[in-house]
């Protein structure tokens, strides 16, 4: 079994790499990398993903 510890130090590392990823983007290429993941992710699972930016656009 891990130790608390351990856990914490691997959670951590990942978010130092996930932060380096992210650092040299500017927000909006950040706000892209992110809202694509989450629907890559939304995706593997079988979840139904709504854009619903473009069902603001297109209704008025």
């Amino acid at each position: 079994m891990l130790s608390e510890t351990k856990v914490l130090r691997d959670i951590h590392a990942v978010r130092e790499k996930m932060s380096a990823d992210l650092r040299p983007l500017t927000s909006a290429q950040r706000a892209e990398k992110t809202n694509r993941e989450a629907i890559e992710i939304a995706e593997k699972y079988g979840f139904t993903v709504i854009d619903k930016a473009s069902q603001r656009a297109s209704v008025g």
